[in-house]
C-alpha cells in the first residue's frame, strides 16, 4: 500500500538557523527541502536572504531557490505554480 510522504514545516525568523536544521532533518529522513521564502526564489540575491550555503545545497535536494530573474517580480500565483511541479 502506498504511504503518503510526511511533510515537516519549519517556521522561524530570518537567520535563525532554519537552513541548517532543515538540512539535518532532510539528511536524516532522506527528504528534500522546498523553500517557501519569498526572496530566496530570486537568483543573484544572496546577500540579505540567508540562502543555504553551496555546501548545504549539495547535501540534500532543494527546490524553489534561485529560480527567478530578480528583474521579473513574481506573484504568489507564480510561486504556487512552481511549487506544484515538485
Amino acid at each position: 500500500m502506498f504511504q503518503k510522504p510526511k511533510l515537516v514545516v519549519i517556521l522561524r525568523p530570518t537567520a535563525s538557523g532554519k537552513s541548517t536544521l532543515t538540512v539535518k532533518l532532510a539528511k536524516k529522513f532522506k527528504g528534500e527541502i522546498v523553500s517557501a521564502d519569498s526572496r530566496q526564489i530570486y537568483r543573484q540575491m544572496d546577500i540579505g536572504t540567508a540562502k543555504p550555503t553551496k555546501k548545504e545545497l549539495k547535501i540534500v535536494p532543494h527546490h524553489l531557490i534561485d529560480i527567478k530573474n530578480p528583474a521579473k517580480i513574481s506573484v504568489i500565483r507564480n510561486y504556487w505554480c512552481f511549487g506544484g511541479k515538485i
